[in-house]
């Protein structure tokens, strides 16, 4: 599959997961884990600006938002996924309201076209399903950012350990 196949690709929400035929793009019982994970990063970083690669279910989009973070970008490359974010984000607005200064955008594409951001962030969440091989060189980013968490156990520097439901999990986290 090529980037625009990718692009236009029908998502299922199935019972298991997001699904694109049978690979599951993320399943629903990851959800303590991942919001976990996310909240102890919010927690030990306080980020005020996300980046954000990747919508799916909007886990992680829900607890930056708790977190309190100022600057929100959300990248995602299925349009119907990136639907979804940006009925998030009307939904979240029209409950929270934005606290003045604050900013929330959905941008429709892969980071790697993403060239126009200028501002610099506090942190980088990564954790998009690697459907089209070859594409999560991080180092090819355009962003200033102090910390990026992705999922991947390959934390060059490191992260932590924390317990959700009786079992324990690792939280990759690579500080700049």
């Amino acid at each position: 599959m090529n980037k625009e196949e990718f692009k236009k690709a029908k998502i299922e929400d199935t019972e298991k997961g997001l699904m694109y035929e049978k690979l599951c793009l993320m399943y629903k019982w990851e959800k303590p884990f991942i919001k976990e994970g996310a909240r102890l990063i919010c927690k030990q970083i306080k980020p005020e600006s996300v980046i954000e690669i990747g919508f799916g279910y909007g886990y992680t989009a829900d607890t930056f938002q708790d977190a309190g973070v100022k600057t929100h970008i959300i990248i995602e490359a299925n349009k119907q996924i990136y639907d979804d974010a940006v009925e998030w984000a009307k939904k979240r607005a029209e409950k929270y309201g934005m606290v003045k200064g604050s900013k929330l955008e959905i941008i429709y594409g892969y980071w790697q076209d993403v060239k126009d951001l200028t501002e610099t962030f506090d942190l980088l969440y990564y954790d998009p399903y690697e459907i089209i091989r070859g594409d999560t060189n991080t180092e090819q980013y355009n962003y200033k950012y102090r910390a990026y968490m992705f999922m991947e156990q390959e934390a060059k520097d490191g992260g932590f350990w924390f317990e959700k439901e009786g079992k324990k999990y690792f939280q990759p986290l690579q500080k700049l």
